[in-house]
């Protein structure tokens, strides 16, 4: 039940973070392509990163294709940032491009312009329209994430197995009582102190049903045994 737990609240936790960076990475994107920065021919303003609270990719390609300009992000512990392929080699969707010896890197995402939504910049000293665009957000948070929550997870069902371990043997021993309590009356009883009976607390119980009827199994033997022995009297 823990370990089902803890994969069920693992893979909800990932869902959201691939729908909410996909949602940031569409935010982003609109952003660059809306008026305000296409007049101001801005890869990057600091309205995007209050809405992605991380540090964005940003390509700009030319409506044929060639690289305009880029902007790479700045990774934590001075990784290096991996290349991200063109917008014309991604496909539609989210594509995770891998950081070389690190398990996280750059979700990025290509987008083909709309004729409406082209917008021009300068690049080398000349205008061009740009036709397509890549942006990416970096998913080292989210792995820290994933990290704390696993290590948590870790923890918490550790913890919750020794609690469940201690409480399921205290369970156990006051719940096997009565049976002790009928092992040794079953003991004494076999050794030849037919008078012994088993105390009955709760004849409703498991236990109690199954000490009634031994009781009257002892008495059928302690009667059949005085008859035995009064046989043998007479006998004699």
């Amino acid at each position: 039940g823990v370990v089902t737990a803890d994969v069920a609240t693992f893979v909800a936790a990932k869902s959201l973070y691939e729908r909410r960076i996909t949602e940031s990475i569409e935010v982003v994107t609109n952003r660059i392509i809306s008026a305000e920065g296409a007049s101001s021919g801005e890869l990057y303003t600091s309205n995007s990163q209050s809405v992605t609270l991380t540090d964005p990719y940003i390509a700009l390609y030319s409506t044929d294709g060639q690289l305009l300009s880029e902007r790479i992000p700045i990774l934590p512990d001075k990784q290096i940032p991996p290349t991200i392929p063109a917008a014309s080699e991604l496909g539609t969707g989210t594509t995770t491009v891998e950081t070389p010896g690190e398990s996280n890197g750059i979700v990025v995402r290509a987008r083909e312009l709309e004729p409406e939504e082209q917008f021009t910049v300068e690049s080398d000293g000349v205008t061009a329209t740009v036709g397509s665009l890549v942006v990416g957000l970096t998913s080292a948070r989210a792995t820290e994430t994933f990290r704390s929550i696993v290590s948590a997870q870790i923890i918490a069902g550790i913890v919750i197995l020794v609690f469940a371990i201690l409480g399921v043997t205290i369970l156990l021993r006051v719940g096997l009582k009565p049976l002790v309590r009928v092992a040794r009356t079953a003991e004494e009883i076999s050794e030849g102190d037919l008078s012994r009976r088993i105390p009955v607390t709760d004849a409703k119980t498991e236990i109690g049903a199954v000490s009634v009827a031994l009781n009257d199994a002892f008495d059928k033997v302690e009667q059949s045994e005085e008859r035995m022995r009064g046989f043998v009297a007479d006998a004699s």
